[in-house]
């Protein structure tokens, strides 16, 4: 556990990369400029204000690999939600966290503060079903724990 100042422990505010609960809603939060630092900043103090369950970088692999991710170490679910030809599943963007809200509606008046250097969008809706659902297609998170962790000859897994 981290001590702060006065031997308080911070474990409870600690975020990391695995889903927390179902029902809650995942966020695309991405620079609206190249290279823009301003998203780090906005990630981190919407951590220090609690909106953050879990984050994950979905710079590597796309969004759809960062949500895979972000299921396989929780044993929860996640269906797809974002509007078609808002975010392609599998582009890769430096800069672009996935975010698993508290509450969508505080993240989303917190980032209405925000000068416009961030876009939010909503993009996946934590489920209690171990499956990734795309377009009304879904894979068990089993099947794509096999594939990502490749502890055994996987098929290709399309989903």
């Amino acid at each position: 556990a981290v001590r702060t100042g006065c031997g308080k422990s911070q474990t409870s505010r600690a975020v990391t990369a695995e889903l927390k609960s179902p029902d809650h809603t995942v966020f695309s939060i991405e620079s609206t400029g190249l290279h823009d630092p301003g998203v780090h900043a906005f990630v981190a103090a919407a951590i220090r204000e609690g909106l953050v369950a879990a984050c994950h970088d979905a710079s590597e692999g796309g969004v759809l690999v960062a949500l895979a991710e972000m299921a396989i170490g929780a044993e929860l679910g996640v269906e797809w939600i974002a509007d078609d030809g808002v975010l392609a599943p599998f582009a890769e963007r430096c800069g672009r966290y996935l975010v698993e809200a508290r509450d969508a509606k505080a993240l989303l008046r917190f980032g209405s503060r925000d000068t416009g250097a961030v876009r939010i969008a909503p993009i996946g809706r934590v489920t209690a079903e171990p499956t990734l659902r795309l377009d009304g297609r879904g894979r068990p998170i089993s099947e794509l724990r096999s594939a990502w962790s490749w502890t055994r000859e996987a098929e290709p897994v399309s989903v």
